[in-house]
C-alpha cells in the first residue's frame, strides 16, 4: 500500500520536534520547579569541548555538517582521553553535584559514615485532618465493637 503510517508528516520521525522532545522544551520553557541535575564528567567534557569541536566539523563538512558528526566525535574522544583528564573531570562534576545539593537544600546530614537523608516534607492539609480526627474514630468504632460484642 501506499504510504499507511511509514510517511514522513509534520512532527514524526527524526527531524520533528514531536513527543518526548516537544514535552521536554515545553517543560523547560515554562520554568519548572524542578532543578536540573548537575552534569556528570562526561556531560562537564562535552560542555568544554562541544563549541570548539562544532566549528571544527562545521567547517570541515560545510553543508553536510549535522550534530550527530559532533555528538559521535565527542564520544570517540571521551573514549580516548586519559585517565588524569578524566580525573580533573569527574573532579569538577562531584564539586557542581555537592554545590547543587548544597543549594537545594533537600540533603540533611546524618550520623558520620551514614548516607544523607532527603528533608521532611510538609504535610498535607489531609494528613492534618486525618491526625486530628483519628482519635475520634477510634473511639466510635471501639464502642461499636462493644456494642456488637454485648448483643451477640
Amino acid at each position: 500500500g501506499k504510504g499507511k503510517g511509514k510517511g514522513k508528516g509534520k512532527g514524526k520521525g527524526k527531524g520533528g520536534k514531536g513527543g518526548k522532545q516537544a514535552a521536554k522544551q515545553a517543560g523547560a520553557a515554562a520554568g519548572s520547579a524542578k532543578p536540573s541535575k548537575p552534569a556528570t564528567a562526561y556531560m562537564q567534557f562535552c560542555m568544554e569541548r562541544r563549541p570548539s569541536l562544532t566549528a571544527e566539523l562545521r567547517a570541515l563538512h560545510g553543508p553536510s555538517f549535522s550534530q550527530t558528526q559532533v555528538m559521535s566525535r565527542l564520544g570517540a574522544e571521551w573514549k580516548g582521553l586519559g585517565e588524569a583528564e578524566k580525573a580533573r573531570l569527574a573532579r569538577a562534576a562531584k564539586a557542581a553535584k555537592s554545590a547543587a545539593a548544597a543549594a537545594a537544600g533537600t540533603l540533611t546530614k546524618g550520623k558520620a559514615g551514614s548516607p544523607a537523608k532527603p528533608a521532611v516534607k510538609a504535610r498535607t492539609a489531609f494528613q492534618l485532618f486525618a491526625n486530628e480526627t483519628k482519635p475520634r474514630v477510634e473511639r466510635l468504632c471501639k464502642a461499636a465493637r462493644a456494642a456488637a460484642a454485648a448483643s451477640a
